[in-house]
């Protein structure tokens, strides 16, 4: 979300390889970092424009690793710009239950949003789970040529998106007025 407006930027990796993952760190990084400067945050001070950064479990590590694997970890990477939040921490701190999800893993809190109408966004996707994701990358890294214009990536790409945008909704949803304000 960048002034109240939804926006999605996608970052796919040119190939399946430790330089093309760098890259894509460093993209995203330059992201970020335009995003910083549009906010005004130029320093690690913590001010109500600093940027902050939602995620769901895995993320912030799987982020870290990578930094670590590409000597990235000690540079000046956006981490001391970015406040991170765990949504499903959102939950579980504030002891937050959705009507038809029994555990708090996304797809199921997102289905039982949806069928509360609490939220509106659809999975059009063949791609259903970061598990096959994976699976379908590393697939589509093997057959394509040039893998990020693929059929499979262009469906990886749009399931990202939903992730992307189904967190967005949740966290509007939980600072809507439906909910005391967490």
């Amino acid at each position: 979300e960048f002034n109240g407006i939804w926006n999605h930027q996608s970052f796919i990796a040119d190939a399946c390889t430790h330089e093309s993952e760098a890259s894509l760190i460093e993209r995203f990084q330059t992201f970020v970092k335009t995003i910083m400067t549009r906010t005004g945050q130029t320093s690690p001070t913590v001010t109500p424009t600093r940027p902050k950064l939602f995620y769901w479990n895995a993320d912030k590590t799987m982020w870290k690793q990578g930094l670590v694997r590409h000597n990235m970890s000690n540079n000046d990477n956006i981490d001391k710009y970015l406040d991170w939040y765990n949504l499903p921490e959102v939950f579980t701190d504030n002891c937050l239950a959705i009507k038809g999800a029994y555990d708090y893993k996304l797809k199921n809190i997102a289905t039982a949003m949806k069928q509360n109408n609490m939220i509106k966004t659809n999975l059009e996707a063949d791609c259903t789970n970061g598990a096959m994701a994976m699976i379908r990358a590393w697939q589509c890294y093997q057959k394509y040529q040039v893998p990020t214009s693929a059929p499979i990536m262009k469906d990886i790409a749009r399931y990202n998106h939903y992730d992307c945008k189904v967190m967005y909704d949740i966290l509007m949803c939980l600072r809507s007025d439906m909910f005391v304000h967490v």
